[in-house]
């Protein structure tokens, strides 16, 4: 079983199969929003930035259709909508964490030639 905020009788079906599905469901839903096919796909140069999306919520309704596992996407419903969106990016980490999908870096989003140095902050108290 894998360790979730959901509900137990909800944890206890969510297996690898539905989460690879649920990832060709979001790959699916985004296919126009890929620029370079040959690109892996990552958590944070990719998946992340449309967890947000109804497209997103459509694969999760989706998924929940093919595994019958409507008890899932019911329970997004009734969320209040900052805990449906943490639900929905919990499903993202479980992703990486079982190697359905790659973390990659934020080095995939901030190639070194847009590489800049933060200033330095004094952090000692002021008299």
């Amino acid at each position: 079983m894998i360790e979730t905020d959901y509900p137990e009788y909800i944890q206890q079906r969510i297996t690898d199969k539905f989460l690879v599905d649920l990832r060709d469901e979001i790959d699916k839903e985004f296919a126009n929003d890929i620029l370079e096919p040959e690109e892996e796909l990552t958590y944070y140069n990719f998946y992340i930035w449309r967890s947000r999306s109804n497209r997103y919520y459509k694969a999760i309704k989706t998924t929940c259709e093919l595994h019958d596992l409507i008890d899932l996407y019911n329970y997004l419903e009734i969320q209040g909508c900052c805990i449906r969106e943490a639900l929905m990016n919990e499903l993202l980490d479980i992703m990486c964490d079982c190697g359905i999908i790659e973390e990659g870096s934020l080095k995939d989003i901030y190639p070194d030639e847009y590489d800049f140095e933060l200033p330095d902050i004094n952090t000692e108290e002021v008299v």
